[in-house]
């Protein structure tokens, strides 16, 4: 069932030529069911950048389709088929604009200095383009392909963690084509803000679904591995993140590939910290490091396992660089990260290496940093008071 309010003026197959005056045209493109908590903002944040919104609705029983009504959207109404690339298709094969930009209800795009989307858009040489994406209002952004130019080879794969990028490297090998980085323009995903544990359970037959279709994919065994730790079963988690570590360290896989296998091994060595094996931690974190080393993640859990295994030297030189970064402007093109990291976890951590080796006043100076960043910090504050204690002890001759 398709309800269309407006559609883009040109034909669909009349296409902009380099050197032309006219500006491409942008369609955005999203799936949505039962997002009335977020669709109004995400649309609204459309407004002036896109000359279209296709909506699939694959069977909203809230206001979802009374907002979708509320804006100019052409609406398609879509049984759900348990495959996401399903309805993304569905949702670009109805687009007509030049370029497409798929987004979902929880996100937000913005551009920089308000300039419009459609002005930002790559060159005749590019085929798509990453955009800065954040993860969640607590993480730093990364790259992330949003925007890809409407061809009919252009398709997502896979039913769960859908993927347009093997599509996207055909056309680049067939037409000689890049990709391109656009950086000026920002999507912020809110979704996660939220609690999630009422998915979980859903995600782990669609999940075990997906790696029977596709089991060298990486990233399927990382959110599996994620998942299952998280509902409690950690002996299966950790058999998929390591299976998942062992696909990402073969020969010829790409650099994306790799950076999702250090990615199972942040989640297993957390789960090796978490049972008191702090060396079968530092193990995995080793090999983890291997397939990736600029992973400031496993640095920081490193630098943990240190300190549980009394290194505490060592754990100071892994964290002193961690900690000099401005978590609310660093930028990695391929990771995001927990702004804690390089904020109360790392000043915190340093505090508890310079504490086990005596340095009370410095442990007192690096708690007090990561209270300025976590003021409401229990253990925080118990464990600064705890270094002054120390201090004024020494300070009048006694032993701490």
């Amino acid at each position: 069932m398709l309800e269309s309010r407006f559609r883009i003026r040109r034909h669909p197959d009349q296409q902009i030529l380099p050197g032309s005056c006219g500006i491409p045209t942008v369609s955005a493109c999203m799936i949505v069911k039962n997002e009335a908590a977020f669709l109004e903002g995400c649309l609204s944040s459309l407004q002036g950048h896109v000359d279209e919104i296709v909506v699939v609705d694959t069977g909203s029983d809230d206001e979802t389709i009374d907002i979708i009504r509320r804006f100019d959207c052409t609406l398609i109404r879509q049984k759900w088929r348990d495959d996401f690339s399903f309805a993304r298709n569905t949702s670009i094969e109805n687009a007509s604009g030049d370029w497409i930009l798929y987004i979902d209800a929880d996100e937000r795009l913005s551009c920089s200095e308000g300039v419009a989307l459609k002005r930002l858009l790559p060159g005749p040489e590019a085929v798509a383009s990453r955009v800065k994406f954040q993860p969640r209002s607590n993480m730093t952004c990364y790259g992330e392909m949003r925007l890809f130019r409407r061809d009919p080879r252009i398709r997502f794969q896979e039913s769960m963690h859908e993927t347009i990028i093997p599509s996207l490297e055909r056309v680049c090998d067939e037409d000689g084509l890049s990709i391109s980085q656009q950086y000026d323009v920002s999507i912020l995903h809110l979704g996660y803000e939220a609690d999630l544990s009422h998915k979980h359970d859903r995600n782990i037959p669609l999940l075990y679904a997906a790696i029977d279709a596709n089991p060298a994919r990486v990233y399927l065994r990382f959110h599996l591995g994620f998942t299952l730790r998280e509902l409690g079963r950690r002996e299966e988690a950790a058999r998929q993140l390591q299976e998942g570590m062992r696909l990402a360290a073969l020969d010829g896989v790409s650099a994306r590939v790799r950076i999702e296998g250090t990615m199972c091994a942040q989640i297993r060595a957390e789960i090796e910290l978490a049972a008191g094996r702090p060396q079968a931690a530092l193990k995995v974190v080793t090999a983890g490091i291997s397939l990736f080393d600029g992973n400031l993640a496993l640095r920081w859990l490193e630098a943990r396992c240190r300190v549980a295994l009394k290194q505490f030297q060592q754990a100071l030189a892994l964290m002193d660089p961690i900690a000099k970064i401005d978590g609310n402007t660093f930028f990695d093109d391929m990771v995001a990260y927990e702004k804690s990291l390089f904020q109360e976890d790392a000043h915190g951590l340093i505090a508890a290496a310079r504490f086990h080796l005596g340095d009370y006043a410095g442990a007192s100076d690096s708690y007090r940093t990561a209270l300025d960043y976590a003021p409401e910090s229990i253990e925080l504050i118990a464990k600064k008071a705890l270094c002054d204690a120390r201090v004024a002890r020494l300070d009048i001759g006694q032993e701490p």
